[in-house]
C-alpha cells in the first residue's frame, strides 16, 4: 500500500546549485520550447530542478511544489480545485538522462490530491492514501492513474521537454467529473500527434469525506461526510524508496498554469 501523507508546508527551493537539497531554482539558457497558456512564450529564464537522494522517505521518497492543506485557500499551493469547478492545469517537464524511467515499481511526477486535513486521509484505508488523480513516469511511458488506476498513458523519454495540459471538470460523481489529457510529447508545439490528446474520460476527479469516527460534533477539518474534499496540486518526484538514485533522482519542472477555460 502507498501511504501518502505528506506535510503540509511547500518544501524550501534552494539558491545553491550544489549539494544535497529538495528543490533549486537554476536560470539557464532558455531550452523550454513551449508557449505558456496564454499563448506568449515565458519572459524568464528560471525553470524549478527537483531532487530526491536515496533515504529522503517520508512515507515515499519525494520532492514536490505544492501545500497539502485546504484550510487556508491558495496560500502556499498553486491552486485548490473545488466541486463544480473547470480547471484546465498546464506544466512543462523534462527528464535528465540519469532518471529511472524504466523502473517498474511506481513513480509519480505530479498529483491532484485531496487536500489535508481530513478523516478519509486518516482512515488508513488504500482508497484514503491515493490520489484522486496522478501522473506516472515508470515503465519507459507517461501515465495518468485514477486511484492507482491506469486510464491513460503514452511512450515517454528522456531530455526532452513535455508539455502537459489536463482539462478537468471536478466532481466525486463519475457521471458528472471528467479529465481530458494533453501533451506535447515531441515538443513540436501540438498535441496532434499519436498519443497526444485523450478524449474524455468519465470518472470521480474528487474524493468524499468520510464520517469522523468520534463523531461529527468533535470534527475540526472544517468538512462535513458526505462532502467533495478540495484537491490540491503537486509537482515533482514522489517514488517508491527502493528506486535506486545514485547519486540522485532529478526532474525539471517549468511554466505550471492554472486556468479557468
Amino acid at each position: 500500500m502507498r501511504r501518502d501523507r505528506a506535510a503540509p508546508d511547500v518544501r524550501p527551493v534552494d539558491d545553491e546549485p550544489t549539494g544535497p537539497s529538495c528543490g533549486q531554482e537554476l536560470e539557464q539558457p532558455r531550452d523550454v520550447p513551449h508557449p505558456t497558456a496564454l499563448g506568449g512564450m515565458d519572459a524568464n529564464t528560471f525553470w524549478r530542478q527537483l531532487e530526491v537522494v536515496d533515504g529522503d522517505d517520508f512515507y515515499g521518497e519525494r520532492c514536490e511544489l505544492g501545500r497539502n492543506e485546504h484550510r487556508y485557500g491558495q496560500r502556499g499551493t498553486f491552486t485548490l480545485y473545488q466541486p463544480g469547478m473547470r480547471r484546465i492545469t498546464f506544466y512543462s517537464l523534462r527528464l535528465p538522462r540519469r532518471f529511472p524511467l524504466a523502473t517498474e515499481r511506481w513513480q509519480v511526477v505530479a498529483q491532484m490530491k485531496q487536500a489535508n486535513p481530513s478523516d478519509l486521509a486518516e482512515s488508513g484505508t488504500g482508497y484514503g492514501y491515493s490520489p484522486v488523480l496522478a501522473m506516472i513516469a515508470d515503465h519507459g511511458r507517461w501515465a495518468v492513474e485514477n486511484n492507482w488506476n491506469r486510464i491513460w498513458e503514452a511512450p515517454a523519454r528522456k531530455g526532452t521537454w513535455v508539455r502537459f495540459a489536463y482539462d478537468v471538470r471536478y466532481s466525486p460523481d463519475p457521471e458528472r467529473g471528467w479529465i481530458r489529457v494533453y501533451a506535447d510529447l515531441n515538443g513540436d508545439g501540438d498535441a496532434l500527434d499519436p498519443y497526444e490528446a485523450q478524449p474524455t474520460i468519465r470518472t470521480d476527479t474528487l474524493k468524499t469525506e468520510i464520517a469522523d469516527p468520534a463523531g461529527e460534533d468533535t470534527d475540526t477539518d472544517g468538512i462535513a461526510a458526505g462532502e467533495a474534499i478540495p484537491a490540491h496540486l503537486r509537482v515533482g518526484l514522489y517514488h517508491d524508496p527502493n528506486i535506486s538514485c545514485e547519486p540522485s533522482c532529478r526532474v525539471r519542472v517549468d511554466s505550471v498554469q492554472v486556468v479557468a477555460p
